[in-house]
């Protein structure tokens, strides 16, 4: 076996201190033989490199021919480039050495220190031109102490101007320039420094706020913040941060700043509700509003302090105030019958008085029924068809009032208690016996009035009959048209529009007051004994007298339907409400009748009569009919026809009129006199003297009436006569006691004040008013 002699030594080699680092060990030997000969021999040596001292794997292995001169050689390892030294001899290494066809020699050689030389390639990065790789730094390997200031004095940093680092002033951007409180805001290039910002997306904060997180601030005060759940807070330190309660809404410095667990609450102000620890449901608006409440709920404050721990209270205004104007107050309620004062005491709180207790005010109440008792400064409104009485007070004070009005068609009646009276004068227009006679004697028949009394149209029958009309409420006439045996007329409203029939002939028509008459309905002749006509002349209805029919025109009379269900009656009379839409007819020996669809199907009313006349109201409900023989009495109706009270005595009725409202009425009877009534037909009064009379009219209001009688017959005298209305004066009192009263129609109305001893007297009152 030979014998060997390793030296190993770091490789060394001239030229720069700055070259790279070779990566090559130098080894030198001395071999010998078995014997201990040096050899002086070309042999072929196997080296190898191990991490161990004996066994394992060599980490590197290279083959060479080696020169042997008296036993002395040397080695470089990894000089060849098959056989590149690439360890990194970062941990002991041991070499392993083969000669020949010999075994490895033993024992392994560890490599001296002397090779780990190669470790010293990683000083290179440390050259003052050389690149040390990120990743062989170490974190944390470079402190400040370490860093040289580079010439930069303080508040200085290094920056990078494109072509070298070099010291500039530290403005957090590199925008330099800004002035205290400014930002810099993006202009789609460099950045600017500037005093306001627009932002494009939100300005997202933490929800709900805390004291330090989710506000804006103004200075070193919350601004806006929304501590709690569904709360909003506008205003210097409004709103206190430990709130527990929700949906309070608050704007203005210091407002709800006290609230700890109230909730709902709206405050709108500086200071607004401030005290207000734990109250819910509070509104206040104004500066300091609401800032006196502290645990109420559900008061409104407004422009006031409010009072600590009330609630469900409203307080408007403050002791600055002096004057109050609210608009949009709502009026008069008479259809509210709980309906009360309202009054206002010393410290200013509202409140509500009860009937009689505020004098000067009312509390208006309807009376659907017939009858009230009636409470003082308490104003009463009578809305029934029929009459409602109201009885006095029976304790008033002194300057205590009631009043009265009429709605209902029934009117109305003020009954008094006893020892009681109503004294004073009542000034209206009233019916009086003054009649003035017209024109000429002729066999009058039919006669209609315009709504206020001046345009009038009357008609003759029998021989020489003509029409003749006035435009001068009676005082002269005209005739008109030609000779026929003329039977009934009706006008519009504005006289304008005229409507006549004769005996088995036509309908005549007018749009000029009567000056020129047109034929209608020229294909038939009939027995025409009465017609009505709608307030503006559109809506006509007329009847035949002989077993024949009733037939409507909706055309002014151009066109004319018979009404199949009213065939085979005798009629006498028609009449229409204002709209053409209610109408009534009667007939002789039969039934009243009634349509509610202008004349297209009928009800019969009512008895079997002797009917001859018929009226109507403007709407139709209030309605007057006349029958004459056994049974011959005047009938009311305040419900359309469906029920009737007879009126007056059995008379020879042969006419009726009626006012507007139904209130007034007029009745002509046959070798009577002409009676009229103030209060839909309860009560009667004779007027005129007994002639045969055989039409009336009447203005609107019931206050101008015309009549005339036939000539023929006991009586006589067949002219027109009108009654012009006068100011009536009733000065009498009613009857002391519960048998006097006062009466009163529709829309009639009355003040009575007490004056003591019993007496009341009348302030004011509208409408004509009966004493009794």
């Amino acid at each position: 076996m030979r014998a060997i002699v390793l030296m190993l030594a770091a490789a060394l080699c001239c030229g720069s201190v700055h070259a790279a680092v070779p990566r090559q060990i130098n080894y030198q030997g001395y071999l010998t033989s078995p014997g201990g000969a040096p050899v002086n021999a070309t042999v072929q040596m196997v080296l190898k490199l191990y991490d161990v001292a004996a066994a394992g794997t060599a980490l590197h292995s290279e083959t060479q021919s080696v020169v042997v001169a008296n036993g002395v050689f040397n080695v470089l390892l990894g000089a060849q480039p098959a056989n590149l030294l690439v360890l990194p001899f970062d941990v002991p290494y041991w070499l392993g050495v083969k000669v020949e066809a010999d075994a490895e020699m033993a024992p392994r050689q560890p490599v001296a220190a002397n090779a780990y030389a190669i470790r010293a390639a990683s000083t290179e990065a440390l050259a003052p031109t050389a690149a040390v790789p990120g990743a062989q730094l170490a974190n944390a390997s470079v402190t400040a102490a370490k860093l040289a200031s580079n010439g930069c004095s303080g508040g200085q940093i290094l920056k990078y101007n494109g072509s070298a680092w070099a010291c500039a002033a530290d403005d957090s951007g590199g925008v330099a320039g800004g002035l205290s409180g400014q930002v810099l805001v993006g202009t789609g290039g460099t950045p600017a420094w500037s005093d306001s910002a627009t932002l494009n997306g939100n300005l997202v904060l933490a929800n709900p706020s805390t004291a330090t997180t989710g506000n804006i601030m103004k200075g070193s005060s919350r601004f806006i913040h929304g501590v709690g759940f569904a709360n909003t807070f506008i205003g210097e330190d409004s709103g206190n941060l430990t709130i527990t309660g929700s949906s309070n809404t608050v704007a203005g410095a210091n407002a709800l700043g006290s609230l700890t667990s109230g909730g709902s609450n709206t405050a709108s102000g500086y200071f607004a509700l401030f005290g207000n620890t734990s109250g819910s449901y509070n509104i206040a608006l104004g500066t300091g509003a609401g800032g006196g409440l502290t645990t109420g709920d559900f008061n409104i404050d407004i422009g006031n302090a409010g009072v600590a721990g009330e609630s469900a209270t409203i307080r408007l205004g403050g002791s600055s105030q002096t004057r109050t104007f609210v608009a949009g107050i709502r009026g008069v309620t008479p259809g509210n019958a709980d309906a009360l004062p309202v009054v206002i005491d010393s410290n200013g709180q509202l409140g509500t008085g009860a009937a009689g207790t505020v004098p000067g005010t009312f509390q208006w109440q309807v009376v659907a029924g017939t009858s009230q008792q009636a409470q003082s400064n308490t104003g009463y409104v009578a809305n029934n068809a029929a009459q409602v009485t109201v009885t006095l007070p029976t304790a008033p004070n002194v300057g205590d009032t009631v009043r009265v009005s009429g709605a209902g068609g029934g009117g109305w009646k003020i009954a008094q208690n006893a020892l009681q009276s109503v004294s004073g004068s009542y000034f209206g227009l009233a019916f009086v016996d003054q009649w003035v006679p017209r024109d000429s004697v002729r066999g009058w028949s039919s006669m209609a009035s315009s709504a206020d009394g001046s345009k009038l149209v009357a008609a003759v029958s029998g021989p020489g009959g003509l029409l003749y009309t006035s435009i001068d409420y009676g005082a002269s006439w005209a005739p008109r048209e030609s000779v026929r045996n003329w039977l009934s007329v009706a006008s519009s409203a504005d006289g304008s529009n005229l409507v006549a029939v004769a005996y088995f002939d036509h309908p005549y028509t007018s749009i000029d007051s009567g000056v020129t008459w047109t034929q209608r309905d020229a294909a038939n002749a009939r027995y025409w004994s009465s017609v009505a006509s709608s307030s503006d002349g559109s809506k006509l209805v007329a009847a035949e007298g002989s077993n024949g029919f009733v037939y409507t025109s909706i055309d002014f009379g151009a066109n004319w339907t018979q009404r199949a269900s009213s065939g085979g009656r005798l009629w006498q009379s028609v009449a229409s409400s204002a709209d053409g839409s209610k109408l009534v007819a009667v007939a002789y020996n039969d039934n009243l009748y009634t349509s509610s669809d202008s004349g297209v199907t009928w009800t019969a009313r009512d008895s079997i009569r002797y009917w001859k006349a018929v009226a109507s109201s403007a709407d139709g409900s209030k309605l007057v009919a006349a029958a004459e023989g056994a049974g011959g009495q005047l009938f009311t109706s305040t419900d359309s026809g469906a029920t009737w009270t007879p009126r007056e005595s059995s008379r020879n009725w042969v006419s009726l009129a009626s006012s507007t409202d139904g209130s007034r009425l007029v009745a002509a009877a046959g070798n009577a006199q002409i009676y009229t009534s103030s209060d839909f037909g309860v009560a009667w009064t004779a007027r005129e003297t007994s002639r045969q009379w055989a039409a009336v009219a009447s203005s609107a209001d019931g206050t101008r009436v015309v009549a005339a009688a036939t000539g023929i017959g006991p009586g006589g005298g067949g002219l027109i006569y009108t009654s012009v209305p006068v100011v009536n004066s009733l000065a009498a009192s009613t009857t002391a006691g519960a048998t006097g009263y006062l009466t009163g129609a529709q829309r009639a109305a009355i003040e009575l004040q007490y004056i003591g001893g019993g007496q009341f007297i009348s302030l004011s009152y509208v409408g004509t008013i009966g004493s009794h």
